[in-house]
């Protein structure tokens, strides 16, 4: 990565940005974040360039089994996410995207 000057890309959740109380799931989103900030930490004077991208619900097999589906009855496709981290890989030389928080609109 360092020879390259490559890109690393860690996929979280909004759950890792925001406070879920109780839920192991969120716990385990913000070791995500601070690992994708500490990793950035480690490489960032080398060139490595660390994104991490929290999306937001996104159309999987999870909230299709939810009774109620996503909160809110929004959601993302996962086109949306992957679009997200196309725009992170495809910045200029010299841009690193460190987070990105991707939400159907009017989510709060």
């Amino acid at each position: 990565m360092r020879d390259s000057q490559g890109k690393i890309v860690l996929i979280g959740s909004e759950a890792g940005i925001m406070h879920r109380p109780g839920n192991t799931y969120s716990v385990t989103k913000w070791a995500l974040t601070a690992f994708a900030e500490n990793t950035r930490l480690l490489v960032a004077a080398d060139g490595v360039g660390v994104t991490m991208v929290a999306p937001g619900p996104v159309d999987t097999p999870f909230y299709a089994a939810r009774e109620g589906g996503a909160p809110g009855g929004s959601i993302l496709t996962a086109d949306t996410v992957a679009d997200a981290v196309v725009w992170a890989l495809t910045q200029p030389a010299g841009v690193d995207v460190n987070t990105i928080v991707v939400r159907p609109s009017g989510r709060m």
